[in-house]
């Protein structure tokens, strides 16, 4: 069997987050988690596997509502909220001209430009998403969006030379690699 390692850091798009909830608060009810929700048993173990699990600052500002925090707050310290670096928005706007909705390319971005000030960290191993349209077109306009990125890369100073393109993998990937 194929195995691939655990990622030692991944982006959490906004799915995962709200099914990794919606899972905790299955468990916490004692009831059978469906399999949609599976995913807070990856996310746990994640956790456990001492993987850094990064979330955008919109995504943390929004966890952090009150009608939203008795929730989250279980889960708000294994979480790491990424700064925007400075060439974001660049690689957004040529992401959306591949195709990638706003968000898409939005999270994609954040996976290559971003940064970790209390880990001094740069970039992301992996986007975990539940978006299987979005992985797709990732896969499928890989060769066009690796040509783009280097090309744009190249033109940058350090630190930003150094920034790498993502994997993306879908929950569903990565809860077929764990056992449980």
């Amino acid at each position: 069997m194929n195995r691939i390692s655990l990622p030692t850091s991944c982006l959490l798009d906004k799915n995962v987050v709200r099914e990794a909830l919606r899972g905790l608060v299955h468990e916490t009810l004692g009831r059978t988690l469906p399999p949609r929700q599976g995913i807070s048993l990856v996310v746990r173990t994640l956790i456990a596997y001492g993987g850094l699990l990064y979330i955008t600052p919109e995504l943390w500002h929004l966890l952090e509502r009150p009608a939203n925090l008795p929730i989250a707050s279980a889960f708000l310290p294994y979480l790491h909220m990424l700064q925007p670096g400075r060439y974001l928005k660049r690689w957004c706007r040529r992401l959306t001209e591949e195709g990638f909705s706003h968000e898409d390319a939005f999270i994609l971005s954040y996976a290559s430009f971003e940064f970790d000030v209390l880990e001094a960290t740069f970039g992301v191993e992996v986007v975990l998403t539940n978006d299987l349209r979005m992985k797709d077109r990732y896969t499928r306009s890989s060769l066009r969006i690796e040509t783009r990125f280097a090309r744009m890369i190249g033109q940058l100073k350090v630190p930003y030379q150094q920034a790498t393109l993502p994997g993306v993998v879908s929950a569903e990937e990565l809860r077929a690699l764990l056992v449980f």
